[in-house]
């Protein structure tokens, strides 16, 4: 609108310098031709020109007088067009009246400029930061891999582990999805565990050398080109076991937070309503992590029962039940990353935890 740019300093200096053309005009042109106009009739008075042509003359020179006497009116209503009905002129006044305090408006542009650029600046700065923090992380996963890699071995299951158990396990894939949440800061006094996405992928290490030491098929999200499992190819995965009349089972691997100051321990697994084999391996999982925290001699803040819950963030069951079979998908939160005590106990704890994991996937299909 005219009103706003009635305050932009760079349109000031150049409607100043307009003005100031147009003044000079409006002064100087009709004054030439009003002194062009008293020569050409002491022309006719004294010499031999004819009259008629002295008078064509002067009437053009009157006519373009006129034109540009009429220049700021030609101009108002310019104004009045291209700003569709508002009050130009009473604008256009006011633009002329604001080339007194261009050095004002001048000043206030220039900081409305600097913190813009200083924003931007701050913007580039934090993405800087969040890419710095992405390759700490990433150098700080390599290492926690390496020291669970000279750790004790994965523990065999305490259910049947035989040959014939993990050779009939191989017929199962597993998905691992651990969680990408890198701006959850856990309670972590250990670099290596201080945002929920690097603890996780941590503790889906662990469960994915469990699971594979059972005869599982196992895959795991990669974390080197920090994307999820992509559609595609969890559908690609589930389409092959399909063919084959195996079943995939889902592991979202999180840690919990209560957004509060109140502290809560213990875990929670998450599945869809509706879908009965979700909420069987939901159960059995619960049912084996929760005894590790007892076991350990921590109480969960809540019942076995409530250990369990339907929600609407599992987006992934339906694909699971095309074949028939036992295919479900879980989103497990493991502890409670803004409890210290909880966060020490997953990582100190987290072969065990791991084990347990691995132990409800054994009961849940072993069902059938």
């Amino acid at each position: 609108m005219i009103g706003d740019i009635c305050e932009n300093p760079n349109f000031l200096k150049a409607l100043s310098i307009t003005s100031t053309i147009i003044n000079v005009i409006l002064f100087a042109i009709p004054m030439i031709l009003m002194f062009m106009v008293i020569l050409d009739v002491v022309k006719m008075i004294l010499g031999n020109n004819e009259i008629k042509e002295n008078l064509g003359t002067i009437f053009k020179r009157i006519i373009a007088a006129v034109i540009i006497f009429l220049v700021p009116t030609f101009a108002r209503l310019f104004l009045n067009m291209i700003t569709s009905g508002e009050n130009a002129l009473s604008n256009y006044t006011r633009c002329l009246n604001n080339i007194k305090n261009i050095s004002y408006y001048q000043t206030r542009y220039d900081a409305i400029k600097d913190q813009t650029e200083k924003a931007k600046e701050e913007e580039k700065l934090k993405q800087i930061a969040n890419y710095n923090l992405y390759l700490e992380q990433k150098k700080a996963l390599s290492k926690a891999r390496a020291n669970s890699s000279s750790s004790t071995n994965p523990s065999t299951s305490t259910n049947p582990s035989t040959s014939t158990q993990s050779a009939a396990n191989k017929k199962y894939k597993v998905l691992i999805n651990p969680s990408h949440q890198i701006y959850n800061k856990t309670k972590s006094s250990n670099k290596l565990y201080k945002t929920e996405k690097l603890s996780m992928y941590i503790f889906a290490d662990l469960v994915k050398k469990e699971l594979k030491a059972r005869g599982y098929t196992v895959y795991l999200d990669a974390y080197n080109n920090d994307t999820k499992l992509q559609t595609g190819q969890i559908q690609k995965l589930i389409n092959e076991s399909n063919a084959k009349k195996e079943s995939v089972v889902y592991l979202a691997l999180h840690s919990n937070a209560t957004g509060t100051s109140a502290q809560k321990i213990g875990p929670a697994v998450y599945y869809a309503s509706g879908f009965s084999n979700s909420e069987k391996l939901a159960s059995k999982i619960c049912n084996t992590t929760y005894a590790v925290y007892k076991n350990n001699s921590l109480t969960p803040s809540f019942s076995l029962s409530g250990c369990t819950h339907t929600s609407t963030r599992i987006s992934e069951p339906k694909r699971f039940y095309s074949n028939g079979g036992k295919g479900a998908a879980v989103l497990i939160e493991i502890g409670y990353h803004d409890n210290v005590k909880n966060q020490t106990f997953i990582e100190k704890k987290g072969q065990e935890l791991a084990k347990a994991v691995a132990d409800g996937v054994d009961n849940y299909l072993s069902l059938k």
